[in-house]
């Protein structure tokens, strides 16, 4: 395809993965088409695969050779279930050596063309790659980041947040652009001297048809009442804390259905945390990766949906939007940015783990199902109303930039 300056460079590294972003490439997509300036845009996703189309996007995927191809996440489950830590730094080093040689080409196949928007941007490969390749530094970016690295981070993750944050800075400084994930993150980032000029409010989207519905009609919800945790089963989910906390219930008129693929837990010991407790409270877990549709199955069938996040996570929840999509109650045990957009749209019930399981919270929680509501019109987060922020602060900068020619 020839390059057109006119057009846009999607880069979003794990789209071609089935537990990557392929769905936040598409949403965006699916409205940056919308404006004159992209209707061609072309996208690159690291890849095991061959390059695939879909009707908005031609994704071309990016073969990364030698130790690239351990980057799957079978790999990572097989090296944690192994080794433990070490396993997780051995998948580290994969995963680093991989991002680079992926920026590389990814850099040196579109030099051609003055605007990409990496989806998700990693400051320090980024860096060496454009050093290697000799070509990113001279492109217009704009660079999602999914977790703003905070200066007030202690312990061993703090030196490499560190260092990323110094190199956003420098992005930023030599004329590009950066996305974040949250409003949380947002003010973070001008906390730090980022300008606003720079910035805009990223983040999950729901789907373009969906950004004017309804609330869904209310069906009187079946025994038991039907809690639903959906997504990835990892470490940073407390995954553990949300099996002994139903099970605490004790309480036959509830079931809840644990449904993800594992990434870095032991299903085994899940399991065990139920099983154990001999808890009248109906508990499942489904430890397999869903197809979109099986995905989407759970929330219809869903009375409520349980989150839960640990409060190291400051990005964007893919099973949130999916919740406010459906329309669906939130119970919430997340303590960070997906629990205040829970309250700010009055979707449903915060609780910490620490709370004492009273009477009282056990009838909050089970009358939860009856809990209606509807997004408000000016919804931040739909992919129509995210691909405007994104073109608006493209542009801006742009006509800066012309402007100090």
């Amino acid at each position: 395809m020839t390059a057109d300056r006119r057009g846009i460079i999607l880069s979003c590294a794990t789209a071609l993965d089935r537990l990557g972003h392929g769905e936040m490439l598409d949403g965006l997509c699916s409205c940056l088409v919308e404006h004159d300036k992209y209707k061609e845009i072309i996208c690159h996703a690291l890849s095991v695969l061959s390059s695939h189309s879909t009707s908005n996007s031609k994704i071309i995927g990016i073969k990364v050779g030698f130790i690239g191809k351990y980057y799957t996440v079978e790999t990572k489950n097989y090296l944690y279930k192994k080794l433990r830590y070490l396993g997780i730094l051995i998948f580290f080093c994969i995963r680093f050596y991989s991002l680079i040689i992926y920026y590389i080409k990814l850099y040196r196949s579109c030099h051609e063309y003055d605007t990409v928007v990496d989806l998700e941007y990693e400051p320090i490969q980024s860096m060496i790659a454009q050093f290697l390749s000799g070509h990113g530094s001279r492109l217009h970016c704009f660079a999602v980041v999914h977790s703003f690295p905070n200066p007030a981070l202690k312990g061993f993750k703090s030196v490499y947040k560190a260092i990323c944050l110094r190199l956003i800075k420098r992005h930023v400084a030599k004329g590009n652009m950066i996305g974040v994930m949250t409003q949380a993150d947002l003010e973070l980032a001008k906390a730090q001297g980022i300008s606003t000029s720079k910035l805009a409010l990223v983040g999950w989207g729901l789907d373009p048809e969906m950004d004017a519905l309804p609330a869904k009609t209310f069906c009187e919800a079946k025994m038991p009442i039907r809690y639903v945790c959906p997504g990835v089963l990892r470490q940073g989910k407390k995954i553990d804390s949300v099996l002994s906390f139903f099970a605490s219930l004790n309480d036959e008129d509830i079931s809840l259905k644990v449904a993800g693929a594992p990434i870095d837990v032991d299903v085994a010991d899940l399991r065990n945390v139920y099983e154990r407790s001999n808890s009248a409270t109906e508990i499942s877990v489904e430890a397999k990766f869903f197809q979109k549709s099986e995905f989407d199955e759970l929330f219809v069938d869903a009375d409520i949906i349980v989150l839960s996040h640990d409060s190291s996570f400051h990005s964007m929840s893919g099973p949130l939007l999916q919740a406010l999509r459906n329309r669906k109650p939130i119970l919430c045990f997340s303590q960070n940015n997906v629990s205040k957009i829970v309250v700010e749209a009055d979707a449903g019930l915060v609780v910490n783990f620490d709370d004492p399981v009273t009477s009282e919270l056990v009838e909050r929680i089970k009358v939860l199902r009856y809990h209606r509501y509807d997004l408000d019109n000016q919804f931040a987060y739909t992919w129509r109303s995210i691909s405007r922020r994104v073109v608006d602060c493209i542009t801006q900068n742009k006509n800066i930039a012309g402007k100090m020619k």
